[in-house]
């Protein structure tokens, strides 16, 4: 692993920065100055309403246009963590000239045996969590959220009345879960939510007077509506389900993310500034496949470039496979490498419109292959693009730059859980003008105020760390 040094102490630090960056910028107002002042002299469009009141709350300044941690994320303490991955393996692996070309990097074995181990055993514990969500609380008490209990925090019951007037709101009227809808929603992720759907539009229906801004909570489901300041302290993150932020659930996944080999890892993708983007639990058992999808962030459906890493603003989401998967039928990625570069969030900017209207597998690879992917070469090799199944040993990483369709294959009945979590970094807009996240309502901003405070052991504080928005 490259060699990393500590820098100066906070203060000195940013002090620093704000002098550079007044040097850059003279025109740029002083960064004391109070965010809803300076806020007021920037575009509507600019700063994210919720960041700058996050900022007022602690009484920090906004970071100025262009603000950079100068690529240092961790204090002496944070580098000096044991290794989590194997970096001759890493560098043996990883081409800046082909992840940028192609949009895909598939980096197997990466990860320490003890590592592995951990991360296998971290994502059961948060997908045990996840099914508590589905559990009624056998007290029969009124909802008291405890903060020093991640069971109690999860496993509780969604009919009763307490919570919801809590928050204005009259309880659901519908049935409850059946234990059969229970079992369907178990053991796998990107379920729950549709299996706790109906209580929430329930709520939706009995609450005549609730305002816009609730009813798109609502219809976003516990991710959504149970999102609040007070409901997610690190580490019982309460407020969204586990699978939707498992890093608030449990330490290793924590660590995992903000550890020092991670983060150089992906500066070697993004460039020297890196910041955190979103963290989820993608475990599978049985299914049946995910169709072909691409995701956002910017220069969206904004049609082919051939510059390298496509977008110029640049995501990743790298997954992380602690079992592995084999190359058919087990529930494993399946990436078109090269196909970034179209820059296509919609999937749609083709002659014959890719519906999804096949099931999900080989029925909908032939679609794919008929529709999106017809007659489309790689922009810049000039080769055909097309479909490439991955296969991955255990403790592997792939990873994957924003715009790059892909999809998943199906797990035949009966299968275990295949685990898998997320993570997701992002280069940050010098303009802050690009997104705030791809997953704004759903990470805990608990650990951005922590980060800026100096409070997370490990890593730098001050307006721009490893968790800033900007």
């Amino acid at each position: 692993m490259p060699e990393h040094r500590s820098g100066a102490p906070a203060g000195r630090r940013l002090a620093r920065l704000a002098a550079h960056v007044r040097a850059a910028h003279p025109a740029e107002r002083a960064a004391s100055e109070p965010p809803a002042e300076r806020a007021a002299s920037q575009p509507a469009d600019r700063l994210y309403p919720q960041y700058i009141a996050r900022m007022e709350e602690l009484g920090m300044p906004l970071p100025p246009r262009g603000a950079t941690t100068r690529g240092e994320y961790h204090t002496a303490e944070g580098l000096a963590q044991a290794d989590i991955l194997d970096w001759p393996a890493v560098q043996a692996q990883f081409e800046e000239e082909a992840f940028l070309r192609d949009g895909v990097a598939v980096l197997k074995g990466i990860f320490t045996p003890a590592a592995t181990r951990r991360l296998r055993e971290s994502c059961e514990r948060c997908q045990q969590l996840n099914d508590s969500w589905l559990d009624v609380r056998a007290t029969g008490r009124p909802f008291r959220p405890s903060r020093r209990s991640k069971q109690a925090a999860a496993q509780h019951d969604w009919h009763e009345p307490s919570q919801w007037q809590a928050m204005g709101l009259n309880p659901p009227s519908c049935a409850p879960l059946s234990e059969d809808e229970k079992a369907s929603a178990r053991g796998g992720c990107q379920i729950l939510v549709g299996a706790l759907a109906r209580i929430f539009h329930s709520v939706q229906e009995n609450s005549p007077s609730m305002d816009q801004e609730r009813k798109a909570m609502v219809r976003g489901g516990p991710s959504g509506l149970l999102r609040d300041s007070d409901s997610t302290r690190w580490p019982h993150g309460r407020g969204f389900p586990p699978e939707l932020a498992p890093m608030a659930y449990d330490p290793f996944i924590f660590e995992c993310i903000t550890h020092p080999q991670m983060v150089e890892l992906h500066k070697m993708m993004l460039g020297p500034e890196v910041r955190y983007d979103h963290n989820t639990l993608l475990s599978r058992r049985s299914f049946g496949g995910q169709h072909w999808h691409s995701h956002d962030y910017t220069e969206n459906d904004m049609g082919v470039t051939t510059r390298p890493g496509g977008a110029k603003l640049r995501l990743v989401r790298s997954l992380v496979y602690p079992d592995g998967f084999g190359k058919h039928d087990d529930g494993g990625l399946k990436v078109v490498p090269g196909a970034h570069l179209y820059r296509s969030q919609s999937l749609l900017d083709c002659d014959i419109p890719y519906d999804r209207g096949a099931p999900p597998g080989a029925d909908d690879d032939a679609l794919f292959e008929q529709t999106w992917l017809a007659g489309k070469m790689h922009p810049i090799t000039g080769e055909p693009l097309r479909i490439v199944h991955l296969e991955l040993p255990p403790g592997s990483m792939a990873v994957c730059l924003a715009h790059t369709p892909h999809g998943v294959s199906p797990r035949p009945e009966g299968s275990g859980t295949r685990h898998c979590t997320l993570f997701s970094y992002r280069q940050p807009d010098p303009e802050c003008a690009a997104p705030v996240t791809t997953n704004a309502n759903l990470q805990p901003w608990e650990l951005e105020r922590d980060c800026a405070l100096g409070k997370l052991p490990g890593l730098r504080g001050g307006p721009a760390n490893l968790f800033s928005l900007y």
